[in-house]
């Protein structure tokens, strides 16, 4: 599948951003062990910039030449998705590690909130820009609420995942004050949830859209779709079973693969209905 490239770098820089948003947002709700120049924040940052710089090294692939990228430029006179799409993630990817730096060499912390604030509205932005890509009317499979719906919780219920992994890797001397990673359970076990009713109904709505175009899907196209919620549904059982507040990560190395294997089969399926429609 030529996509692949595409693949990865949607997935992962949607739980890049997820993570991000999640992180700033327990920065808020813990200063005591995230607040001020947090060295648990610091290291959680620096492992998701190389995830990010790996999805980065993933689309340029997928463009081919990377002077290409200089195109989009062009497409924001007539506000084309693409190119707000490689905008927002630029914007993300700038304030995102200039607030990580500011942290790092210890800024100010008012400052460092702020430029953190914006960098997390700025992955919202990226998060919706990314689904508003595929969002075309002109491909029946994917021109549905469906498409945005399931982008996003794909960048929510990897973001989730990965920032329990960080924070349960990162923090690994004990400290006065450890962070209770117990406390996202509650916030895992929602987005599951979600996740799995929605990616249920999607796969309901699915079914008939593809019997009013007279098609069905491939086998092996089911079996991606089958394979994808079952690791989804593995993963919210490890989610619950899985002590977080302890630091051994293997299990929880593993939970996160699991849930990012299920949205790099989602997203395959994804892309092959969009030349489903063409056949």
């Amino acid at each position: 599948m030529h996509e692949i490239p595409l693949v990865i770098f949607t997935v992962l820089a949607q739980a890049v951003a997820g993570s991000f948003i999640l992180l700033c947002a327990l920065r808020l709700a813990y200063p005591q062990q995230l607040g001020g120049n947090s060295q648990l924040l610091q290291r959680c940052f620096l492992c998701l910039w190389s995830i990010f710089a790996i999805a980065g090294l993933a689309a340029t692939t997928h463009l081919g030449q990377p002077l290409r990228a200089a195109n989009v430029l062009f497409g924001l006179a007539h506000l084309s998705p693409m190119s707000v799409e490689i905008i927002m993630v630029s914007i993300f990817g700038a304030l995102g590690t200039g607030s990580s730096l500011l942290l790092w060499r210890k800024a100010d912390s008012r400052l460092v909130n702020i430029l953190l604030l914006t960098a997390a509205l700025a992955a919202i932005g990226q998060l919706f820009a990314i689904a508003n890509v595929y969002s075309l009317p002109t491909v029946y499979l994917w021109s549905n609420h469906w498409t945005p719906i399931n982008l996003v919780f794909s960048g929510l219920i990897t973001g989730s995942m990965l920032t329990s992994l960080l924070l349960n890797t990162c923090q690994i001397q004990p400290v006065k004050t450890p962070l209770k990673l117990s406390a996202l359970k509650p916030i895992l076990a929602i987005i599951f949830l979600l996740t799995l009713v929605l990616s249920t109904a999607y796969a309901m709505q699915l079914t008939e859209q593809l019997h009013k175009l007279g098609a069905s899907l491939p086998v092996w196209l089911q079996l991606l779709q089958i394979g994808r919620i079952s690791l989804l549904a593995i993963g919210f059982i490890s989610c619950l079973v899985i002590k977080l507040n302890t630091y051994k990560s293997t299990p929880l190395l593993l939970a996160t693969l699991t849930v990012l294997t299920a949205e790099i089969l989602g997203r395959i399926l994804f892309y092959e209905l969009g030349l489903l429609q063409q056949l």
